[in-house]
Parts: structure tokens; sequence; C-alpha cells
């Protein structure tokens, strides 16, 4: 009796995780798979959501950086075009300006005038015969043409630095002509100024780059000896007004 109990007990002891496990495996095979399945569809849905999502997102932001791209490209290129554009319209016509100046003054009749004063003081020596006159008057009054180099480089092209040359020019003829001893007057035949006063003139208008380095350096000259000669002049004044005055208070007083 007691060994019937105890079969029946080992029995249902052995039956018992049997069930068990059958339970398990009947439940897991059933939750597992659609987790699983589940979790992929999940997948595959946010997959195809996003690949019909993004490519939307993409290319509208991708058309509008190429459109923005596009414009400020146009823009940038338009501005450069219209610069350009511009300024060669506006050098060609500055160009096409100074070429007419500069055939208005080689026609003009002040030009013609200094070929003239050019041709018969310097070639036919009038400019050294005049300077044979005693006591400077001749050097003075073959100076005097040379106003109208002044005249037309002052007041006809506007250039300070040429005026200062050619007035350079005409002092330095005055000066070597004043020298002693017939010297001066030797030198008047040979300076030959107003040919050197149309040589700047025609460099400067055709824009030589040797002579207008010339007139550069003649006006600096030019500059410093006038301003040499102003403060001579104010020291000269200065010193006669202190000698009047001491003379006055010595002799007076």
């Amino acid at each position: 009796m007691d060994e019937q109990k105890k079969t029946e007990q080992n029995a249902v002891w052995n039956t018992e995780p049997n069930n068990e496990r059958k339970s398990e495996q009947n439940i897991e095979p059933k939750s597992q798979p659609n987790n699983d399945l589940n979790s992929e569809r999940n997948i595959e849905q946010n997959a195809e959501f996003n690949s019909k999502r993004n490519p939307e997102r993409n290319a509208g932001a991708n058309a509008e950086r190429n459109a923005q791209r596009n414009a400020e490209q146009n823009t940038r290129w338009n501005t450069e075009r219209n610069s350009r554009w511009n300024t060669e319209r506006n050098t060609g016509a500055k160009s096409e300006r100074k070429n007419e100046l500069k055939a208005e003054l080689l026609n003009s009749r002040i030009y013609h005038v200094m070929q003239g004063i050019t041709q018969w003081m310097d070639r036919y020596y009038l400019d050294g015969v005049a300077g044979m006159i005693p006591g400077g008057v001749g050097d003075i009054v073959s100076a005097l043409f040379a106003v109208v180099h002044v005249y037309f480089s002052a007041f006809r092209l506007h250039s300070i630095p040429l005026t200062l040359a050619i007035l350079n020019n005409t002092l330095r003829d005055i000066f070597l002509g004043l020298l002693p001893f017939f010297v001066g007057d030797l030198i008047d035949f040979f300076h030959r100024a107003n040919k050197r006063n149309m040589q700047l003139i025609d460099g400067f208008l055709t824009n030589n780059e040797t002579v207008i380095n010339e007139v550069n350096r003649k006006a600096t000259q030019a500059a410093v000896v006038l301003v040499a000669l102003v403060i001579g002049i104010i020291l000269i004044i200065y010193a006669l007004i202190w000698l009047t005055h001491t003379l006055g208070t010595a002799l007076f007083s």
C-alpha cells in the first residue's frame, strides 16, 4: 500500500515538471515569434517611411540651396560685369576725351606761337644776340618770351610740376646769361632754354615717361630754389629793418 502511494507520488512529481516544460514550450514559441515579427515589421515601416520622407526633404533643401547659390553667383557675376563694363567705358571715355584735348592743344594758336618763339630765339640765335645787350637787359627781355610757355603749362595744361620745370629752365638761362666777361653771352648761344621748354611740353602731352621724370626732378629743384629765395628775401627785409632801427637809435637818441 505504501509502495503504491510512493509510486503514485513519483508519477505525479515527474508529470508536473513535464507539464510545466510543455507549457513553457507552448508559450515561448507563440510569444517570441510575435515579438520578432513586430520588431521586424516596425523596422520595415520606419525604413519605408524614412525612405519616402527624407528624399523629399533632402530634395527640397537641395533645391533651395542650389537656387540661393545660383542667385548669389548671378548677382556677383552681374555686379562684376557691370563694374568692369563701367570701368572700361569710363576709361575709354577719359582716354578719348584726353586725346581730343591733346589734339586741340596741339592745334591751338598759342602752341604755334610757342613753336615760332622757339624757332626764332634758339634756332636763329636771337636769344644769344639779345644777351649781348649790357646790363642784363637783353637776358631779361629774352626771358619774357618764356612767359608764353609758363602760361601754357599753368593755365592750359594745369600742371604745377611742368610750370615749375619751365621756370627752372628760364631762371637758369637768366642767371647763366648774367655771368661776366662774355661767358654768359657765350652760354646763351648754346643753352637754348626755349627749346628745352618745348621738349618738356611735348613730352608731357605725349606722356613720355622720361620727360615726366625730368619734369618732376626740375620741379623739385625749382621748388627748393623758390623756397630758398622767399626765405632769403624775408631775412633781407628783417635785416634791413633791424639795421634801420639800430642806426636810427644810435644817431638820434
